[in-house]
């Protein structure tokens, strides 16, 4: 399974970086305008369907087909992408909460148990959205 999510996480580096630039950018620009609130969810959300690119992309290149032939079955396959998931839930939890964090103290406006509230909230659309997504791709 640590090969499995090491080919996913290389597969996916490219685009972890282009996403990381882009909330940089989107962040920076309107946090003024629509608030750590919004940008802590846009933040998680991203993160989360990185598993469903990493799914789809897999799909393109027939890498399902070639990976059976290894000694991996499909329950691992499908194992390893939801511990993906929740890895990158975890992830983006982090940075959302880092980034939340640092924008209200800058504003001294940091309400903890407000905040706490809409983390696991978000992280509760994430984790269904993943737990639909996932078994669909799968077909």
């Amino acid at each position: 399974m640590k090969a499995l999510m090491l080919n996913d996480l290389f597969a996916l580096k490219k685009t972890l970086i282009y996403i990381c630039v882009f909330l940089t950018v989107y962040a920076v620009i309107f946090t003024d305008l629509i608030g750590t609130e919004f940008i802590t969810g846009f933040i998680i959300v991203m993160v989360t369907m990185m598993v469903s690119s990493a799914v789809i992309a897999e799909d393109m290149v027939k890498w399902n087909m070639y990976a059976l032939t290894m000694p991996v079955t499909r329950r691992i396959m499908v194992k390893e992408k939801y511990f993906l998931s929740i890895l990158f839930n975890v992830c983006g939890i982090l940075l959302a909460s880092l980034y939340g964090l640092v924008i209200d103290m800058l504003n001294h406006q940091f309400d903890l148990a407000s905040y706490g509230a809409l983390i696991t909230a978000i992280l509760s659309v994430a984790l269904i959205l993943n737990s639909i997504l996932l078994p669909v791709l799968f077909h």
